[in-house]
C-alpha cells in the first residue's frame, strides 16, 4: 500500500516517488536481500486523464527501489521520519535519473 507519493518532473519527464512499507526480506525479481521498513519506489511514469480517471504507464525495471528508514513496525511518527529522509535524498535521486536517461532541464515538485 502507497503510504506517500508525489510526482517530480525531470527535464519534461514525470517520475513517481512513492512510499510504502515493506516487510519482505528477499526481493523476488533478483533474490536479494532486503531491509524490512519505508521503502521509496521511484519509477517514470506517463500520466493521462479521461472521463474523471488517471491513468499511469509505466516499464517495469525502469526505476529503482531504496529503503529510507529501517524499521521493524509503522507509525505515523516514523512515516513523517521516511518523508524527512525522502526530502534529504531527493537530489541523489534526481541525479540518478538525469544520469541513467541523460535528462538534464529543470526540475519541479507535485503533490501526488
Amino acid at each position: 500500500m502507497i503510504l506517500h507519493k508525489e510526482y517530480i518532473t525531470i527535464a519534461g519527464n514525470e517520475v513517481k516517488f512513492s512510499i510504502s512499507f515493506n516487510k519482505d526480506k528477499t526481493n523476488w525479481a533478483t533474490g536479494q536481500g532486503k531491509k524490512i521498513g519505508y521503502q521509496i519506489t521511484a519509477i517514470p511514469v506517463k500520466r493521462s486523464r479521461s472521463e474523471g480517471c488517471t491513468i499511469e504507464e509505466f516499464s517495469a525495471f525502469s526505476g529503482f527501489n531504496d529503503c529510507l528508514l529501517e524499521v521493524e513496525r509503522q507509525s505515523a511518527k516514523r512515516l513523517q521520519a521516511a518523508i524527512v529522509e525522502l526530502n534529504n535524498r531527493k537530489d541523489k535521486y534526481i541525479k540518478w535519473f538525469k544520469d541513467k536517461y541523460g535528462w538534464e532541464e529543470e526540475t519541479t515538485e507535485k503533490e501526488g
